[in-house]
């Protein structure tokens, strides 16, 4: 459910494409690590037409007792334009979850050689609510010519003795709205 107001808030999440329908660029998740998440603890659901990817967490949360703690998790995927095409598009990502107290929620993106992007949430003492963080880059002029690069999103989660940090689900996806192909 979250997921779905996710995607339907950053554009995202339209229904697959119909079978003869113009090409895509699509993505898969190839790998999910880190100290708070694993395949055990993480499901991966990907769209059919595979222009989206939600990934759920049952264990990316914190609530330390004592001290400042951290957690991560690194979603390892690749995005590919179709043969013979040329793309440009947004790739948008959304993290969404539950904070309460002192806490900061950082991503990082990385396409490829390219250098990350990252963006940072700091949640203050008095905040407790849900979550959505809503980020986007624009990794197209990185592909060559019907080719694939790799990605990684990284979550790191930092909380003070008392508060919670809870990441429920990470969407990423490109939206059919943002891709312009190109014969190349």
């Amino acid at each position: 459910m979250l997921a779905a107001l996710l995607a339907s808030e950053t554009g995202v999440g339209r229904a697959a494409q119909a079978a003869g329908a113009e090409p895509v660029v699509t993505m898969q998740v190839a790998e999910v690590s880190g100290s708070g998440c694993d395949r055990g603890n993480t499901t991966i659901s990907t769209l059919p037409d595979r222009t989206e990817v939600v990934v759920g967490f049952s264990a990316l949360s914190i609530r330390p007792a004592s001290r400042w703690r951290t957690l991560d998790c690194a979603v390892r995927g690749s995005i590919s334009v179709p043969a013979g095409y040329r793309a440009t598009f947004v790739f948008f990502n959304a993290a969404a979850g539950y904070a309460a107290g002192s806490a900061t929620l950082r991503q990082t993106r990385t396409f490829a050689a390219a250098p990350p992007t990252a963006g940072t949430r700091i949640f203050g003492p008095t905040f407790d609510d849900i979550f959505r963080v809503h980020n986007s880059d624009t990794p197209g002029g990185l592909i060559p010519c019907g080719g694939t690069i790799p990605f990684v999103n990284k979550i790191d989660l930092a909380a003070e003795a008392g508060a919670t940090l809870s990441v429920d689900s990470f969407d990423i996806a490109t939206s059919p709205d943002t891709v312009v192909l190109t014969k190349c």
